[in-house]
């Protein structure tokens, strides 16, 4: 009977949300397994920069302030420095614990994007081929600042989660987290002016429904993290070009362009000839993906009066037409956008499927078996390039031979 009570007192909504929650958590842990295993042991060593960063939390020179108001390029990744330099954590586990938390907030976030758009199905496969993708791998389990762009699908994620909300200052200061999220990422400034002109009209209708109060304390809020940006410039004019997106010495337009078509090369053509995050000559996108990312560009230019179609593909182009400028906008930091748009492609492919065949169970179950057989072989093939190909490579391990200190 006492058991019974208990029972009762458990709310419905929570009873009928345990499979859920339950996959939920499972699908974080599987994740998780594969962003920290041997987390501080597939390389031989440590690379030079992860040897100085850990010199550097270990004489405690972070300094908040200074990296607010001299530092706003990469502040986040840095904040995150600093906070292992205040519990301590001066090893190489937790140094690189930074990425892997990252790279499972992309992955969280990716999943979600792809569950809002498509089918559990669509989401789960797109989501386990992005997980264990060896340019997912390489970027979020290295120390590397360019770590901070997989944060921008958890912006994209927030975004949609924001427009279900009811309340208008609530919605639009939530929007305002987002801008300043991106505000604080190299060349993040111009989707932030491409979202202000495209969205002007909704958001001047949220400025316009909430009363003076709520709005006088989202206007400060963003006179404050300008003026924190501003006064960085004022000190150090160097920032204002990386912050763009940009170096300080600009480059010739034939390198320029030589830059981008090295970008989209290393995606689709040939990997980038760099040991620390590369290894070999096959493209960091494996056949697969790059079908599917076709199939879902295919898609995208069909529905292109979707406002999820263009907020990808606007991103996309900002961030090819700033990696000619930059060297810390690589091909790695698309692969959550071309990932997305992968899953239309996916999509595409099991609808057609599904289309020839509508009833008959067995010839639907073989159409779904050879996707998850493909897909399948895409995660092995990503795993196994990076897991076990990659640190036995006589140049990576001539990358990592500093040891912990």
């Amino acid at each position: 009977m006492k058991q019974r009570t208990l029972l009762q007192k458990i709310p419905a909504s929570l009873v009928s949300a345990w499979p859920v929650i339950l996959y939920s958590l499972l699908g974080i842990a599987v994740v998780a397994a594969v962003l920290w295993f041997r987390l501080d042991s597939l390389a031989p060593g440590i690379s030079s920069t992860e040897a100085d960063y850990l010199q550097k939390i270990s004489a405690n020179e972070f300094s908040l302030r200074e990296m607010i108001t001299q530092r706003p390029v990469f502040l986040p990744f840095f904040i995150s420095l600093y906070i292992l330099q205040v519990f301590n954590l001066d090893n190489v586990f937790a140094l690189r614990s930074v990425g892997s938390l990252i790279g499972l907030l992309s992955v969280g976030a990716v999943f979600l994007i792809v569950r809002h758009w498509h089918t559990l199905r669509v989401s789960v496969i797109t989501t386990s081929l992005y997980a264990t993708s060896a340019g997912l791998l390489h970027l979020s389990r290295l120390t590397n600042q360019s770590v901070i762009y997989l944060l921008l699908p958890v912006a994209i994620a927030a975004g949609l989660y924001v427009r279900k909300l009811d309340n208008t200052w609530t919605k639009l200061a939530l929007y305002g987290l987002i801008l300043v999220s991106l505000l604080y990422i190299p060349g993040g400034v111009w989707l932030i002016l491409f979202l202000i002109l495209w969205q002007r009209k909704r958001l001047m209708q949220y400025v316009s429904g909430i009363s003076v109060l709520p709005l006088a304390v989202i206007a400060s809020f963003a006179l404050l993290i300008t003026g924190l940006l501003v006064f960085a410039f004022l000190i150090n004019t160097d920032h204002i070009l990386p912050w763009l997106g940009l170096s300080n010495q600009l480059p010739t337009p034939g390198t320029y362009l030589q830059n981008i078509a090295d970008t989209i090369s290393h995606l689709f053509v040939r990997g980038p000839d760099n040991p620390k995050m590369w290894v070999g000559v096959a493209p960091v996108l494996d056949i697969f993906i790059t079908v599917l990312f076709l199939l879902g560009s295919y898609v995208a230019f069909t529905q292109r009066k979707l406002e999820r179609n263009k907020v990808l593909f606007s991103s996309l182009l900002v961030f090819v037409l700033l990696s000619g400028f930059s060297a810390d906008i690589t091909s790695f930091v698309l692969l959550p956008l071309i990932y997305i748009v992968a899953a239309s492609g996916l999509a595409l492919l099991l609808q057609q499927w599904f289309t020839v065949f509508p009833i008959n169970p067995f010839a639907r179950f073989i159409g779904l078996a050879m996707i998850i057989s493909v897909s399948s072989f895409s995660v092995l093939y990503n795993m196994h390039r990076y897991f076990e190909v990659w640190p036995k490579t006589p140049a990576v391990q001539a990358e990592f031979q500093q040891r912990e200190e």
